[in-house]
């Protein structure tokens, strides 16, 4: 049996001190750079390698662009090839809805029982697809962009 290691996100302001330290940037700028992250460790150092790889002390739209074909290919398209098709139809169901969108209008357009929808949700959250600590009752993607990228799989 395979076991996975969970690792919690990172604390944004943490990640924006971090920025500002590195990049000397106001404190505004480096909370919006942490935000691109979503407290996701990969997506932290990633996007800070592309920052002062390009010299910048802003998210660009080009740097934005490297940045989310960094995430897919390194990280998401394996996660991705990992879930199971009605793991992959209820991920793609919720990203064609607004973040934080309830689980009964998922399970609603899913046409599926509160019990396998809940199968699937957990699954999600363990595979770090969805966030664990949504309110309850709400779907709310964890990676960042995420959402995004599964759009364009299906």
């Amino acid at each position: 049996m395979r076991h996975k290691l969970v690792i919690e996100s990172l604390n944004k302001g943490r990640i924006a001190e971090k920025y500002k330290e590195v990049f000397s940037i106001s404190d505004e700028e480096a909370m919006r750079i942490a935000n691109h992250t979503n407290g996701y460790s990969y997506a932290f150092q990633i996007l800070g390698y592309l920052l002062f790889d390009n010299k910048k002390q802003e998210v660009t739209p080009q740097i934005l662009k490297e940045y989310r074909l960094i995430l897919g290919e390194s990280s998401y398209d394996k996660i991705w090839e990992e879930l199971s098709e009605n793991e992959k139809l209820v991920a793609w169901t919720a990203a064609d809805y607004p973040e934080d969108t309830s689980v009964k209008v998922l399970r609603e357009k899913l046409q599926m029982s509160s019990n396998e929808f809940s199968t699937y949700q957990n699954t999600l959250e363990k595979s770090g697809v969805f966030a664990g600590n949504s309110a309850y009752g709400r779907v709310r993607f964890a990676l960042p962009y995420i959402g995004e990228y599964i759009k364009m799989q299906m």
